[in-house]
Parts: structure tokens; sequence; C-alpha cells
């Protein structure tokens, strides 16, 4: 491995355990005097310091990453954002108090789990590229434009919103898993940046362009959150090798104002749109987006149309801020608890039921399970009345909810702990979550999203089809163009014994 890149050791990335208890200690002291439950205040602090617990004992290395997102997701983001809308924790939700216990029993199992699977890590890199500036290059290169190909065929796709790619056969599982080697083109890019830098700049003007490119490219083809896991690959070298300054964070704050208020809108205004070519849909795409850049009026209809839109849709009692914000909601991960937890009461677990039907969103089509048009997700929803039965608005559900609603309390923790240890361990035989080297990354940037957002029949995806997608491609990649190259034992170093 080359020399900056190689020469981080982890150790050294230790966050004192002082700066989240004092930061989120602050911020829970204001949501004292807001008027928030004690006991939900004690509840939110514990969860979250236990989430950033693995982040001061063993520093930024992936594991810690994995149990910090967690934190964020669930309960870091929520206390946040309550706090800048001077809300109470506990308001907007049915059952504050079980919520937040809950919630809290997640970290600790997630947590756990994670500290359990990294012990169990022994920091090999098994696909052991060589990392000198121009192999990262070439690398970079390589993946995107495979990556690309494949995100402009899963996309385009009628099944593409679904998220398996099974609507066109053998071709879209493929393409459902090469599509994410976008985001190691990225990676790739970063790091190289870091390395001819010496760890002083992020971005290099090739990795800028293909930022660019992607962004029109998802924006046509209605990917948006794709770009964000690319973005996400970069943000975590960044955070890794601590070379985000707070040019990088003005930066971002800017790309986050004009991604709510521009892209989304825009995006979601298209979607509506049926039944197009694929090309007729990026050329509409284009005009759309042009027009809504140039006359603000326009722009003011299409997030008029939007706003209406998400006052009818009725996945949704999932409201933790009382304005329906689609991104607040998404990243506070204890509303969508506490909501399932009211729709659940009264009614009997799902059981063996609710496992079969995932088991049919995943099960080879020579197995004969038939195959349901509509997510786990949403049929998880209707079973529970959380959406009524027919609509299909693909909500997120979360895995340990998941397990609530078929299994009780003993499920909550019993899919988190099963699902999550299977997912983890078997990608980091792909890299080590240990190293930082880029397939390490880009591993984990895959399954970061699924491990908080996805249900049990996107996991089994993950872990039946892309881990041995991805594994055949990097085979293949290393065998034709990086034979010679130096493998990259020196970023053992890094690695705690």
């Amino acid at each position: 491995m080359a020399s900056f890149i190689g020469s981080i050791d982890l150790r050294e990335t230790r966050v004192p355990f002082v700066i989240p208890l004092a930061v989120t200690g602050a911020l829970e002291i204001v949501q004292l005097f807001l008027g928030a439950d004690p006991f939900v205040v004690l509840l939110s602090m514990a969860g979250i310091l236990v989430a950033f617990l693995p982040l001061c004992l063993n520093g930024r290395d992936l594991y810690s990453i994995a149990a910090m997102v967690f934190g964020l997701r669930y309960l870091g983001a929520a206390l946040i954002l309550k706090t800048l809308y001077l809300q109470p924790l506990q308001s907007h939700l049915f059952a504050p108090l079980i919520s937040y216990f809950g919630v809290f029993l997640i970290m600790v199992t997630a947590t756990s789990t994670i500290l359990l699977v990294r012990s169990l890590d022994r920091g090999i890199d098994t696909f052991a590229f060589p990392n000198d500036p121009g192999s990262l290059r070439r690398l970079s290169i390589c993946c995107f434009c495979v990556g690309a190909v494949f995100l402009s065929i899963f996309a385009g796709s009628a099944s593409g919103t679904a998220g398996t790619g099974n609507g066109i056969g053998g071709i879209g599982i493929v393409a459902a898993a090469l599509q994410y080697l976008l985001i190691l083109a990225f990676i790739a890019e970063a790091l190289r940046s870091l390395e001819v830098s010496d760890g002083r700049s992020l971005f290099s003007p090739f990795l800028i362009g293909m930022m660019i490119t992607t962004f029109l490219a998802v924006s046509a083809l209605n990917a948006r959150g794709f770009f964000l896991n690319c973005l996400i690959g970069v943000v975590l070298v960044g955070f890794i090798y601590r070379a985000i300054t707070w040019k990088y964070v003005a930066f971002g704050l800017a790309f986050i104002v004009l991604f709510t208020n521009f892209v989304t809108p825009v995006v979601l205004y298209t979607r509506a749109q049926k039944g197009m070519a694929l090309t007729q849909f990026i050329q509409y795409s284009l005009e759309t987006g042009y027009k809504a850049a140039t006359n603000p009026s326009f722009l003011k209809y299409v997030k008029s149309i939007e706003d209406a839109k998400s006052q009818d849709i009725s996945d949704v009692e999932y409201d933790y801020y009382g304005d329906r914000s689609n991104i607040g909601n998404r990243l506070s991960f204890i509303g969508l608890f506490d909501t399932v937890y009211q729709a659940c009461q009264g009614t009997v677990p799902l059981g063996v039921l609710s496992f079969l039907q995932s088991l049919r969103g995943v099960a080879p089509g020579f197995l004969g399970l038939p195959k349901n048009p509509e997510s786990l997700g949403d049929w998880l929803g209707w079973e529970v009345g959380l959406v009524p039965p027919g609509m299909q608005p693909f909500i997120n559900y979360g895995l340990p909810m998941e397990g609530y609603t078929s299994w009780g309390w003993v499920g909550l923790l019993g899919y988190q702990f099963v699902f999550l240890f299977f997912l983890l361990w078997i990608f980091s035989k792909l890299a080590s979550f240990r190293l930082v080297v880029p397939v390490s990354i880009f591993v984990f940037c895959v399954v970061q999203t699924s491990m908080i957002e996805s249900t049990s029949d996107g996991l089994m995806n993950l872990m039946t089809r892309n881990s041995v997608i991805l594994a055949i491609f990097f085979l293949v990649l290393h065998f034709l163009f990086f034979r010679g190259g130096a493998r990259t034992d020196a970023a053992r170093a890094s690695v705690q014994t």
C-alpha cells in the first residue's frame, strides 16, 4: 500500500468517551428544559452512548462506524432535530417510554453483535488490490464504467424500484449487485486524491467530474438515493483518514439544501410519469429539471404538488416532527418503531407466516414459491393496519420492527442479532471491516443502508446473491488487471490486536 494510506494507525483515531458524553449530555439537558420526560431522556442518552462505545474503544474502523450509524439513525438524528424543532423527545409518539426502551434494546443488541463479529474478524484482505495512485485510478475507471452500465440497466427496468431486479430475469439480479461498483469508483478516486496530495485534498478534478456525471445520470434515471450512497463512500474516506475540513462541511450543507429543495421535489414529480420508454423518461426528466432551475414559479408548483401528495400518503402515522418531514422521519427510526409498536397492539404476532412471505421474495424460481408483487414492508403494513390493503408505497419497515411484528419482543432482538450477524460476517469475508482499504470501505457502503432500513428479504438478497456476484467480479478484475500489483500488507499494521 502507498505511504500515506498505509501509515494510518486506527488506535490513534479513538474518540475520547467524554466527547460523545458531553455532546449528547448538552442536547439532553436542553431537552429537559423543553419538557422532555426524564426517563425518555435517560434512555435516549444511554442508547446513543452504547452505539458510540466501539468508536471510543477501537477507533475509526468500519465496525465502529456501523455501530455509530445505528445510533445516529435511530436516536442521534432524532435528538438533534427534535432540539432544533424545540420539541420534547416524547412529542408525536404514541408510547414514548416503551418506544425509547425498545430502541435502547436494539442499540445494545446491534452494538453487541457488531463487537462479536469484529472479534471473529482476522483482518484478512481477500481481494488485495494495490493502492499506488496508478492502480487506484485504474480501479476507479474500471468500476465506474461497469457500475454505470449496470445502474442504467437496473434503474431503467420496471422492477428497479422494488430493489431486486427479478423483473428482468438473471441480468437484473446481476445488475442489482454490480451497480454498486460506482461507489467503489468514488472511493478509489478519493483515496488516490489523498495519496497524491499527502492527505491535503479529498477531491480531484477526475472525482468531481465523476460526481457531476453520476448526479446527472441518477437524476434522469430516478435513482437519486444511489448518488447519496456514492457520496457516503467519499465521506467515509474523509472521516477515516481525518481529511474532512470546514470547507467540505460548508459545501456539504449547501448540497443538502440543494438536494432537499430542488433535486428531491423534481425527481418525485417526474416519478409520477408512468409508461414512458427509458429514453423518453430521461428526456422528460432533463427538461423538467431545466425548467425548474430556470423558472422559480414552476419549481414552486412542483413543490406544492409533492407537498399535497405527502399529505395523502398513509404509510404514516409515522410523523415524528409533525410536519411530514420526509428526510427527518427517514433519519429517525424511533418514530417508525413507535408506529409499528402501536399498530401491533391488540394483534396476534404473524409468526412463520411473515418468514414465508419473506422467502417468497428471495427464493429461486425453480423452487416453485409464488412471487408477490408487493414489498415485504408493504405486506407487513397491510397486516397490522399501517397501510390500506393493496396500497404499495414501498414503506421502510426495518428489521427489528419486522421481528416485533412477527414474534413480539423475542423477534425484535432475535431478528436483529441473527440477520445482522450473518450479514456482517459474510461481507467481512469479502474484505475485512478491520481494514480501511478501498474494497473494505466499499463493502461497508453496500450494506450500511440495508442493515438499517431493509427487512429480512432484502438482507437475504444481499447475502445470497450480491455477495457472490461481487466476489466473482473481484476475482475476474484482480486476475485481468492487478495480478502483478503489490498487495496491501501494510494496511494490516493499522489493525488492532
